[in-house]
């Protein structure tokens, strides 16, 4: 279970999306309330940028796992 306030990456990526089109489409009126989202849409990427770098460092270690099994089943 997810911890209150805490968002997937797809949840992120999402949210972002929102906020993308919201300041791309003019439908903002007032400079502060873009700031905000601004900031908002910066925090969600970096959070999108942690999950993936989380990914990568995950695939690695499978990836060296995988090849130290099978170095030590070719050498058996």
């Amino acid at each position: 279970m997810k911890e209150d306030n805490v968002l997937t990456f797809e949840e992120s990526v999402k949210k972002l999306d929102t906020i993308i089109k919201s300041l791309e489409g003019n439908t903002i009126e007032h400079l502060e309330e873009m700031i905000l989202k601004y900031e908002e849409g910066s925090e969600l990427l970096l959070n999108c940028y942690d999950f993936l770098e989380n990914a990568e460092m995950r695939v690695e270690v499978i990836s060296k796992n995988l090849n130290m099994k099978k170095r030590e089943k070719d050498e058996n």
